[in-house]
């Protein structure tokens, strides 16, 4: 619609009621609608909108236009100027006035509007992890916004989607907070691991912005965990986990692999190994997280016997092995690699307790700890795996120079890598 327009009174009554109201508007997108009643002695006149700043300045003249009838309406879309269709002008409170022609100002609704055009600023960033894990994931966030003295607040939302892009669900607006729960909609699905969060903002005028996404991992609801070795499924997917972390190089190198691949990875680390890493690969390691390549994925602390440990020794095992969690930046709820394999039901016990879902085994065992060949370890996985397996490596320099191969030779036989939480979320779980 053209600055300065004029149209039949009724068919913007909403903007002008919201203006009337002292809401702030974007008249970029919602133009600000004037009316004023003609004077009974004028049926028929040229008139013209003016818009001036508190101090009195024009900062806005419309073109005058001739009306016939009772009433005038004329739109206004924020821009400045004679013609009002110069540059937008800043936000802040104008005064409008309808005028004849001759100069004379005619009661004018609404007589001051406030124009807001400038999007909030908005950051988000994933909370720190802790064990035992919060009943539910949520995102922190920062809103910074003119807000007119906070009497109209900012809401924001979250968009969650899977990491292959997927809408999970989507949230309702809602005031700004420090911090914003997952969309109820994800929460009834139980959905678990690794997901993409994007969170809006809209303020009073309609103006939006959105943060970039970040992965998080989803706790699903407490339940006794449950062991698996696969995932029943159709869908031509698989899971590659790596476990023990402690060869730092090997780590870097799968890291960089699966992010250049994009192809996701599971892994499954003691806290005793991240406890040692560098600088440098802490942050290398927390951008694959945030990226959504590297889903984490407990290994205990000690890397522990789990039949032989008492439920105090687990859960303590358990609980500090949150030194491999904050190492990534993403907790590693809801999933947890016994070492070993072996689970003990005090250990078992501990894991439930801390909200730990799945005692994640493996249906595909590359045993690259006792041999460290390469070429053995491709071979194998490439000539076991099928849909729905769980792949067991380690974060050790044979396995790592294997894993672009397995990845490439998987997607030739039409296998695709994804994160745990993905290949369970396709199937059903089974032991």
């Amino acid at each position: 619609m053209r600055a300065g327009a004029l149209i039949l009174a009724g068919g913007l009554a909403a903007v002008a009621a919201a203006s009337a109201a002292g809401a702030p508007v974007n008249p970029d997108t919602d133009p600000v609608v004037a009316l004023a009643d003609l004077p009974a002695d004028a049926p028929s006149s040229s008139v013209r909108l003016r818009v001036k700043l508190p101090s009195g300045t024009t900062v806005a003249l419309t073109d005058p236009r001739r009306v016939s009838g009772a009433r005038a309406t004329i739109t206004w879309t924020g821009r400045r100027g004679a013609g009002a269709d110069g540059d937008r002008v800043r936000d802040g409170r104008y005064l409008l006035s309808i005028e004849t022609i001759d100069g004379r100002a005619l009661p004018t609704r609404p007589a001051e509007v406030l124009v807001d055009m400038t999007p909030p600023r908005l950051r988000t960033a994933r909370p720190v992890p802790t064990l035992p894990a919060p009943s539910a994931a949520r995102v922190n966030t920062t809103v910074r916004d003119r807000n007119w003295g906070r009497r109209f607040p900012v809401r924001t939302r979250a968009i969650v989607r899977s990491l292959a892009g997927a809408t999970l669900g989507a949230g309702a607006w809602e005031p700004a907070r420090r911090s914003l729960g997952m969309p109820p909609s994800v929460l009834r699905a139980d959905r678990m691991g690794a997901v993409r969060v994007t969170v809006q903002a809209r303020d009073a005028a309609g103006n939006r912005s959105e943060a970039p996404p970040v992965v998080l991992s989803l706790p699903g609801k407490a339940s006794p965990i449950q062991v698996i070795t696969e995932v029943r499924t159709s869908r031509p997917l698989v899971a590659l986990t790596i476990d023990d972390g402690y060869d730092a190089s090997a780590m870097d190198s799968m890291i960089a692999t699966a992010t250049r691949m994009r192809a996701p990875v599971t892994m499954c680390i003691n806290g005793s190994a991240a406890s040692g890493y560098s600088t440098g690969l802490r942050a290398r390691l927390q951008r694959a997280t945030a990226a959504g390549w590297v889903q984490t994925c407990s290994h205990g602390y000690s890397h522990g016997v789990g039949s032989r440990m008492s439920y105090s020794q687990a859960y303590r095992d358990l609980r500090t092995s949150v030194t491999w969690d904050r190492a990534s930046g993403q907790s590693s709820v809801p999933f947890y690699r016994p070492p070993y394999g072996d689970v003990g039901s005090s250990l078992l016990s501990a894991a439930t307790d801390l909200r730990y879902r799945y005692a994640l085994l493996w249906d595909v065992d590359t045993n690259d700890w006792r041999h460290r060949s390469t070429g053995r370890t491709i071979s194998h996985v490439l000539g076991n795996a099928s849909r729905g397996s769980i792949v067991l490596m380690h974060a050790i320099p044979s396995s790592a120079a294997a894993l672009p191969s397995i990845i490439r030779g998987l997607r030739a036989r039409g296998l695709e890598p994804v994160a745990i939480g993905d290949l369970i979320a396709a199937g059903r779980p089974a032991r």
